[in-house]
């Protein structure tokens, strides 16, 4: 969202108004899951274990807190995590722990968001779902969206209605991409939905 701000404010109106994952999980924590355990917000520190650098910048956005306190009070990179495990030599992650449920059941959407396509595809099919009761949307259109090859396009169906979809993974891509979206003119790219 940064270098949109920054370098591309014309698209500012077609991004979603969510909160990314990140920042989604942080405001349960100190809200619904600190009322739940009977903490205040203030008493919970809350770390997030992120793939990307940029994660660490993003926590400090005003709309990630409220009242004097961050939804995230720190993040670190699956590199550093990594590194602070063979520091401490931390090699067992073989324990058999019950998994806790702190807010409920999820569906399987969730454990796609994390995959480069992922939100993409969890936004289809809740659409899908919604719209016509389609339980499984994968398709190999679909399933050509994932993963790390710079920029990838499909075009897909959801209650008749054919989708162009696009995914756009890493920095330099994304530059690319909206440059080339810039040129084209943002009414006439042609996509419906496009997760960077």
């Amino acid at each position: 969202i940064n270098l949109l701000e920054k370098n591309y404010p014309q698209f500012i109106p077609n991004v979603s108004t969510c909160k990314s994952p990140q920042g989604m999980i942080g405001a349960l924590v100190k809200t619904f899951f600190a009322k739940k355990i009977n903490r205040k917000p203030e008493e919970i520190f809350h770390i997030s274990i992120m793939p990307c650098t940029a994660k660490k910048d993003e926590i400090a956005r005003p709309d990630l807190g409220r009242d004097g306190y961050r939804d995230i009070d720190c993040v670190m990179t699956t590199r550093e995590c990594a590194k602070f495990f063979k520091a401490h030599n931390i090699t067992n992650f073989d324990l058999e722990l019950p998994f806790d449920s702190p807010l409920g059941m999820s569906t399987g959407a969730a454990a796609i968001f994390g995959v480069t396509g992922g939100v993409m595809e969890a936004v289809l099919r809740t659409a899908a779902d919604k719209v016509e009761g389609c339980k499984d949307l994968v398709t190999p259109q679909m399933e050509a969206c994932r993963g790390f090859e710079g920029v990838k396009s499909a075009q897909i169906s959801v209650a008749g209605h054919k989708l162009q979809i696009g995914v756009v993974h890493g920095l330099n891509n994304v530059k690319r991409f909206l440059d080339e979206l810039t040129k084209v003119g943002n009414d006439k790219c042609g996509y419906h939905l496009i997760e960077i």
